[in-house]
């Protein structure tokens, strides 16, 4: 996606807070994720927090949710093989 196409010139989002495993679990619906899982989100919300141009935030945003869609995959996958035992 060509980042600075679509959000060059437009202003930066608001700075977000860095979340606990208990803060990302209910912005998912009740999930429960790692703590690896929340220090990469937070990594991610960090370099947000940093970014100097509205294209290179959402591109570290859409970052943060390929982080996120997979780790649910995978709480999901273990849930599945939880099941089936």
């Amino acid at each position: 996606m060509n980042y600075s196409r679509f959000f060059g010139g437009k202003e930066l989002l608001k700075k977000q807070p860095l979340v606990d495993q208990s803060a990302l679990g209910a912005m998912y619906r009740g999930k429960h994720f790692d703590e690896p899982t929340v220090e990469s989100f937070n990594g991610f919300t960090r370099q947000f927090n940093r970014a100097t141009s509205r294209p290179l935030q959402e591109e570290i945003l859409d970052k943060r949710n390929r982080l996120m869609l997979n780790a649910t995959r995978r709480n999901y996958s273990t849930l599945q093989r939880l099941i089936a035992a």
